[in-house]
């Protein structure tokens, strides 16, 4: 997913495993940001399990061990 998502990794997003955090100041700025990893997937026709997506949270709880 790393290298899927080189360049947008650290600016627009965080990748963990297969998960993916989009984060942003405004809810503009997250649509844009949203689209581009998207646009990203779909070039490598990569699919998102719609089931396991939840977008416009406005708090992450991460575990780190």
């Amino acid at each position: 997913m790393n290298s899927v998502l080189c360049g947008l990794t650290g600016t627009r997003c965080f990748v963990y495993l297969d998960d993916i955090v989009i984060y942003a100041k405004s809810l503009a700025d997250h649509n844009i940001k949203l689209r581009e990893v998207l646009d990203r997937l779909r070039t490598y026709r990569l699919t998102l399990q719609p089931e396991k997506c939840e977008f416009l949270l406005k708090e992450v709880t991460y575990v780190i061990k």
